[in-house]
């Protein structure tokens, strides 16, 4: 029973990345002038920001940035953890301007993968409409041709023609029975994929986008945590907090341990068996030479440029895909439901 209520129970709203990209945006150009944080905040007020009203109460009445931002339950561990270290260095600019490039990139990969899963579905909603056009419209059509006729229909129309009859007989209970399926569909996959994400759920293509997606989210916020002043084990430990992926969480406890123990960051990746060498590669170098922040953020790019052409390539096969399902069932249509009328009409004639 908690489990069918987990699926409805409303969720606490977050800041979306764009939304959180124009706050510390906002925070980070505002800093570098002499307007104090309650100033600051107050010019953001006038751009509708009504959860900014809760954070200048909260400063004004004597407690850090960090915490007003917490008492909103609005942004995630990484940002209250960048934030903090802000205030202990006086560089909150600074770490409003990390936060403003960490979620601007955020936003735009997420916008990236919506454009380009834009046009598919598309072609699955043109799918659906001409099968309803079909079964509601065009077979009922045809089937009036048919009537009185003695000509042998094809099983597969007399299928076609009894499920459009019935579908359009019975359309309200049709339409309530799918429904009803597409509902039960709806409350398995949730119960199934509950607490898990999508790399988790063993689906080839699916898992192997979200695996680059996790990948390129891990480095790019280890990125943003380390440059912002934070150790590996403290941004390790936050990124557990805040990754709902099991398999990535586990990976990350297990290198979390495996740090702590005294391995290399090296030593500690090649225990997780992650099969992307890169990664093992690029921070070796970094760990070795001092330039973790700079291997971190060339690896997120790496990450995030091929995410995109994985999605692209994807793309680019299913557009067609999509079309030659159309092209059959239309195909579909006049072989069945066509042709055996023109041949009946053919053989009257002679």
């Amino acid at each position: 029973m908690k489990k069918f209520q987990s699926i409805f129970k409303p969720k606490e709203k977050k800041l979306s990345f764009y939304e959180q990209y124009e706050f510390f945006d906002s925070l980070s150009k505002i800093a570098r002038t002499s307007f104090n944080l309650v100033d600051s905040l107050d010019l953001i007020l006038q751009n509708d920001k009504k959860f900014v009203t809760g954070i200048k109460n909260d400063i004004s009445g004597g407690k850090s940035m960090c915490e007003a931002l917490q008492n909103t339950n609005k942004f995630s561990q990484t940002s209250y953890a960048v934030v903090t270290v802000g205030e202990e260095t006086g560089r909150l600019d600074i770490a409003f301007e990390r936060l403003a490039d960490y979620f601007k990139i955020a936003d735009e990969t997420k916008n990236k993968v919506k454009k380009a899963f834009a046009y598919p579905s598309v072609l699955i909603l043109a799918i659906f409409a001409l099968i309803c056009y079909i079964n509601f419209s065009f077979i009922p059509s045809v089937a009036t041709m048919y009537q009185g006729s003695d000509v042998q229909l094809p099983a597969i129309t007399y299928i076609l023609m009894g499920v459009s009859a019935f579908t359009t007989k019975y359309f309200l209970q049709a339409t309530v029975l799918f429904i009803t399926l597409v509902f039960i569909i709806f409350l398995l996959v949730n119960l199934r994929l509950e607490n898990k994400n999508l790399q988790d759920i063993n689906l080839p293509i699916i898992s192997d986008l979200a695996n680059f997606y996790s990948y390129a989210y891990v480095l790019w916020t280890y990125y943003l945590l380390i440059s912002s002043g934070i150790d590996i084990l403290r941004a390790t430990d936050l990124l557990i907090e805040q990754i709902k992926s099991k398999s990535i969480k586990l990976k990350l406890n297990k290198f979390y341990g495996s740090v702590k123990e005294g391995n290399s960051i090296k030593e500690a990746i090649d225990n997780l068996d992650l099969k992307q060498n890169k990664i093992s590669y690029f921070l070796d170098i970094g760990e070795k030479t001092g330039t973790m922040e700079e291997s971190l953020k060339m690896l997120s790019d790496i990450y995030f440029k091929e995410l995109t052409d994985k999605i692209s390539k994807i793309t680019k096969l299913l557009e067609p895909a999509l079309v030659f399902i159309i092209a059959v069932t239309i195909g579909f249509v006049v072989i069945f439901v066509i042709l055996p009328l023109i041949s009946a009409n053919f053989s009257s004639i002679q």
